[in-house]
């Protein structure tokens, strides 16, 4: 068998709670992240404020988890959600031509949210939260920061 790493998604537009961090970490679970189910046009961060987001980042830190955020993401989001320090964000339409979900991927889109991403990162010399937070995905950028920014 694979040595192959889990990720669970939680929905940050349907209720759930922090104890299912605890959960997914007794389970194995290498990974969780905040997603939106419905399609609606509202982003991760119209659903749950700076401080859910920073208390879900905590918690699943605590437990040795990774963590993302992904839901309708945009440029402006990124700064704000690097903010919380997330192991990664995950984008769907704003990496697609005019925006569009169902358009094929556009390489000017992946240009604005990379340029986004590398003006946005911050690196505070403050403790990390989790031992394993020095594990990245391959090709994403580490950031870190002590609390989301509203």
């Amino acid at each position: 068998m694979r040595n192959t790493r889990l990720i669970a998604v939680l929905f940050a537009d349907k209720p759930y709670s922090l104890a299912w961090v605890d959960t997914l970490a007794d389970a194995g679970f290498a990974s969780t992240m905040l997603y939106t189910a419905r399609k609606t046009g509202k982003t991760q961060r119209d659903w749950r404020s700076a401080g859910e987001l920073d208390d879900f980042i905590t918690q699943a830190r605590i437990r040795g988890l990774l963590t993302g955020l992904a839901g309708s993401l945009r440029r402006e989001d990124v700064s704000p959600l690097l903010a919380c320090a997330p192991d990664y964000l995950g984008f769907r339409g704003a990496l697609c031509r005019n925006g569009a979900r169902g358009q094929t991927l556009d390489e000017d889109a992946f240009a604005v949210i990379r340029g986004s991403i590398l003006q946005s990162t911050i690196i505070i010399n403050a403790p990390r939260r989790s031992s394993r937070s020095t594990e990245r995905v391959s090709g994403l950028i580490p950031v870190h920061a002590t609390t989301c920014a509203a």
